[in-house]
């Protein structure tokens, strides 16, 4: 089930019953990154293995019984009182009902063995490849095979797990001034809310996420979020959108 579809179904069923509701926050890698009333939710199976969204802690859930596995391997009622203990959901079954795995061998030509929790040793997962057709948002990381994806999600298209988030230690970024310093593929990425260097030479992203994070580019251009500046090789100025400028859509 796609991350938007199983937020969607947990607002609708366990928190709106309880008049609490989801807060879509910022994004975040761990709960120590949100308040103190949220926790870093991540979609199904991902547990860590990527980007979050800060969401609020229900205080109460219906008792519905939809039992899933916690990326802490409990067993919980339902995706809300997993939720409740800020714990996000490794899979829609219960916990007792896996099957772990230590190689891709043992999960067939239609999946692959995502280690748990940034090991790459196991015990993983059976878990289907991606098919990654929805626009992703910037979050590289490092795959057990030492080699850099551009998305969590990619890493699994390959089948290949995640050991850390961010690029790998020997990903050959170098430091630079303009783009004509960085490679094919490549763009120089300044600090945010800076428009000069040095900056880092980074991949351009290949998709990006369609939520409207205005930010304002190096360039004077309003763009839907900090992804689509990149995409254009602009660097961003502030968050929100310009007070003096274009929008990207109007080019």
């Amino acid at each position: 089930m796609q991350s938007s579809t199983w937020i969607l179904f947990v607002v609708l069923v366990y928190f709106c019953g309880s008049t609490i509701g989801v807060v879509i926050g910022r994004t975040c890698r761990s709960s120590s990154e949100c308040d103190d009333s949220t926790f870093c939710l991540f979609e199904p199976s991902l547990c860590r293995n990527g980007m979050g969204t800060c969401t609020h802690v229900p205080t109460s859930c219906a008792e519905d019984q939809d039992p899933v596995c916690g990326c802490d391997l409990q067993t919980y009622n339902n995706p809300c009182h997993a939720a409740q203990s800020n714990v996000s959901i490794l899979v829609n079954m219960p916990c007792e009902h896996l099957d772990f795995c230590y190689s891709n061998d043992q999960c067939g030509d239609d999946g692959f063995c995502r280690m748990l929790n940034h090991t790459c040793r196991g015990p993983g997962v059976c878990t289907y490849i991606p098919r990654c057709t929805l626009e992703l948002i910037i979050d590289p990381v490092c795959g057990c095979d030492g080699q850099t994806y551009f998305t969590p999600c990619i890493a699994g298209k390959n089948r290949v797990s995640v050991a850390s988030a961010g690029a790998c230690k020997g990903f050959s970024s170098r430091f630079c001034s303009s783009d004509s310093d960085c490679g094919s593929g490549l763009r120089c990425h300044f600090a945010p809310g800076s428009c000069s260097p040095p900056g880092e030479c980074l991949p351009i992203p290949e998709l990006c996420t369609a939520e409207s994070s205005p930010v304002c580019g190096c360039d004077s251009i309003t763009y839907d979020n900090a992804c689509r500046a990149a995409v254009s090789k602009a660097n961003v100025r502030s968050e929100g959108a310009c007070t003096v400028g274009v929008l990207a859509d109007k080019l």
